[in-house]
């Protein structure tokens, strides 16, 4: 296992903690990840794994506020040349307990959206000790309703 640290930044709001930017290797894997705040884990999944997600941005802020917040990619060839394909709900799972043992990470509070649904429910059911909360998020469809926003379910 090895984090590379990358360049960071503060936000345009000085209270914000800033936001890391590093990546995670394990094996020939890596994860590109950002992370902020302290307090307890939260490991936040959208499906978009976008920086310039304006959700996904907005709640790695807002939740730095009060815990540790974890924005992982998915993984990659380290690489760099050879691509990757999708994962399946089972790969993911694997990858998601790989991600959080590396981290040192128990029980984070999971906040993910219906694209790693599958892969967060098969998570808690292999490893029902080591799965955190879960918060589901459903975006709203374009069109329908509000642009942004979100209905939000815990288990």
């Amino acid at each position: 296992m090895k984090t590379i640290p990358q360049e960071g930044g503060r936000t345009a709001d000085d209270t914000l903690a800033p936001v890391v930017r590093a990546i995670l290797q394990v094996g020939d894997r890596c994860t590109p990840y950002r992370r902020a705040g302290r307090g307890p884990s939260v490991l936040l999944l959208l499906g978009t794994h976008s920086s310039l997600d304006p959700l996904r941005e907005r709640l790695l802020l807002e939740l730095s506020r009060s815990f540790r917040v974890l924005a992982p990619e998915l993984p990659r060839p380290c690489d760099g040349v050879t691509a990757c394909g999708p994962l399946s709900p089972a790969e993911l799972a694997g990858w998601l307990r790989e991600v959080l043992e590396t981290l040192g990470l128990a029980r984070p509070i999971l906040v993910t959206d219906d694209s790693f649904a599958a892969a967060a429910l098969a998570w808690m059911h292999e490893d029902p000790e080591g799965a955190g909360p879960l918060v589901m998020i459903a975006r709203s469809e374009p069109g329908r309703g509000e642009e942004g926003a979100v209905a939000v379910a815990s288990a």
